[in-house]
């Protein structure tokens, strides 16, 4: 009887105790966030409030074990964002978050979250609540199995197409453009929609060290996001040359690895890039003139046989010849400034 009654107390006491629900073993945190999601339940026995601390085993992940996150937490909001420590958050398996009584009583532990993962780089989150009011499924005699891949596509679907229409796009440079390194600018152009940002950054990005030392590095500080447009200046040093270059789009100068859009990998060449004119060509006329100028000579009676002639024709005259060869608008001319002589 004894024992049974210490069996029910331990079961009230976990049933009355803090409980974390998230992160769980599967899910991760993200050290490129500025802040990561934790959440619990509770019970109105549980203490009003608890301190946050990170914990490891592992002292090259971890150095100071405990590292507090959040001093105070009140424990009815059930979820509280952690903004990052000192330093941002490390990166590496098998930390925990332990929900601790206060910042001097670190080794009263209200709960404890599983181990979990802290990776590099940045999470999207969506509301599930989008799919559930826009993207009712119609009743189908389906398979499990098919219905199951079927709705998992439209989901995926449906979140590329938020996040399309949500976000910057850049249009220029695409993957088969080119920059120019002999260029003082080189053009760079987006799209974006009322929601966006009013203003961001660019900096240039390649994974090749040997064609960019220093990655991200910026190129305009600070770009009005409704211009649509804008020539970029060379950086320090003039543009680098080879393959696999792309442009960010990131929140500010102090804050790169917020990406608010990224161009595809382009190519940046030597030289300069040739703009495509109008071909203008000149047709040139030619133009002939037939002066004709009058023969002076004596004046001779007009016969009989002038008017009517029988006999072979006489040798025509040279200036005669050449309007008779001449078109019909040349002698026409010709004759007009005969006239007008």
């Amino acid at each position: 009887m004894r024992s049974s009654f210490v069996a029910l107390l331990s079961l009230i006491a976990s049933a009355a105790a803090y409980q974390v629900t998230s992160p769980s073993a599967s899910d991760k945190w993200y050290a490129g966030t500025v802040t990561n999601t934790f959440k619990w339940s509770r019970v109105n026995t549980d203490a009003d409030s608890f301190c946050l601390v990170l914990v490891n085993d592992d002292r090259t992940l971890l150095p100071v074990n405990n590292q507090q996150l959040i001093a105070t937490v009140p424990g009815s909001t059930g979820s509280v964002d952690v903004p990052a420590p000192s330093g941002g958050f490390p990166v590496g398996k098998g930390f925990r978050v332990n929900m601790v009584k206060s910042p001097t009583e670190l080794t009263s532990i209200l709960a404890q979250s599983p181990e979990f993962e802290i990776v590099s780089g940045t999470a999207l989150f969506f509301s599930t609540t989008v799919v559930e009011t826009c993207c009712s499924l119609p009743s189908l005699s389906l398979n499990p199995h098919v219905l199951y891949f079927a709705m998992r596509s439209s989901f995926v679907a449906l979140l590329s197409l938020i996040a399309s229409a949500a976000a910057y796009q850049v249009t220029y440079p695409g993957g088969g453009e080119k920059w120019y390194a002999g260029t003082v600018t080189n053009t760079f152009k987006w799209d974006r929609v009322s929601t966006d940002a009013d203003s961001f950054t660019l900096v240039l990005t390649n994974e090749d060290r040997s064609l960019l030392p220093v990655n991200n590095q910026q190129l305009i500080a600070t770009v009005p996001g409704s211009t649509g447009t804008i020539e970029v200046p060379a950086p320090s040093g003039g543009f680098p040359v080879g393959k696999g270059f792309r442009v960010n789009m990131v929140k500010s100068p102090t804050d790169v690895t917020t990406i608010l859009a990224q161009s595809p990998e382009f190519e940046i060449v030597s030289g300069t890039g040739t703009s495509s004119g109008t071909l203008s060509a000149t047709s040139s006329i030619s133009r002939s003139i037939v002066v004709v100028t009058p023969t002076s000579a004596a004046t001779t009676p007009t016969t009989a046989g002038d008017l009517n002639p029988t006999g072979s024709a006489s040798t025509p005259n040279g200036a005669m010849s050449v309007i008779a060869r001449a078109s019909p608008v040349v002698i026409a001319g010709a004759l007009a400034a005969a006239f007008m002589a």
